[in-house]
């Protein structure tokens, strides 16, 4: 998720998350994270763009008219004296797995992130503003305004499984181009079956051999 802060001064930017009633909320040793619980499963929220802190307060929520009840809201909060772009990642914890992990890392063009499972790896690259360039980490390069690659193992080495791409012209691994048009489209939809990437756009649907 991703919000903009635009502003010529000082500001306090605030994320606030309305937690349904009956979840329990905690927030990380380091205070990073806000980590929900339903039983054995649960949903991290992790905040990255601006050094903040996050604390929860009481409040209620409305599930009908005419009705609320008591439940926790999670609030993220940073200073900031610029334009900011604040991005959450929600992260499913699932029952009897281990838990997932997210990390920035070095991007160019961009922002990237790297998100461990037991499904393998994620990464998420995020294009800086509306320039066209190119994002690009370690044997990923991408012009898509957001892109996200799963992995079958957990590192960027493994076998490439699916993709989507919003907004883009061209993907590329390892030097070698996946996807490519002329013109952007809106999305690009990819996934492995028997072994071969098929590639679906909002304009076209085509087979890669990647």
């Amino acid at each position: 998720m991703r919000d903009n802060i635009r502003s010529k001064g000082a500001h306090l930017a605030e994320l606030w998350f309305h937690v349904a009633p009956g979840l329990e909320s905690a927030i990380s040793a380091d205070g990073s994270m806000v980590m929900l619980e339903a039983g054995e499963a649960g949903l991290d929220l992790a905040v990255f763009g601006v050094d903040g802190y996050w604390r929860k307060e009481p409040g209620w929520v409305s599930v009908c008219y005419g009705e609320k009840e008591p439940a926790q809201i999670c609030v993220y909060s940073a200073n900031s004296a610029a334009d900011q772009d604040l991005l959450t990642f929600l992260l499913p914890q699932r029952e009897h797995a281990n838990p997932s992990r997210i990390k920035p890392t070095s991007a160019k063009g961009g922002k990237a992130f790297r998100v461990t499972h037991d499904d393998g790896l994620d990464v998420v690259m995020i294009r800086r503003g509306d320039t066209g360039e190119e994002v690009e980490t370690g044997r990923l390069i991408s012009d898509a305004l957001w892109t996200w690659m799963r992995f079958s193992g957990e590192e960027a080495e493994s076998e490439l499984e699916e993709f989507i791409l919003l907004n883009a012209r061209k993907l590329g691994l390892s030097g070698k181009t996946l996807f490519e048009t002329a013109n952007k489209v809106d999305y690009v939809v990819g996934h492995r079956i028997n072994g071969q990437l098929l590639v679906e756009t909002s304009e076209s649907r085509i087979p890669v051999n990647g």
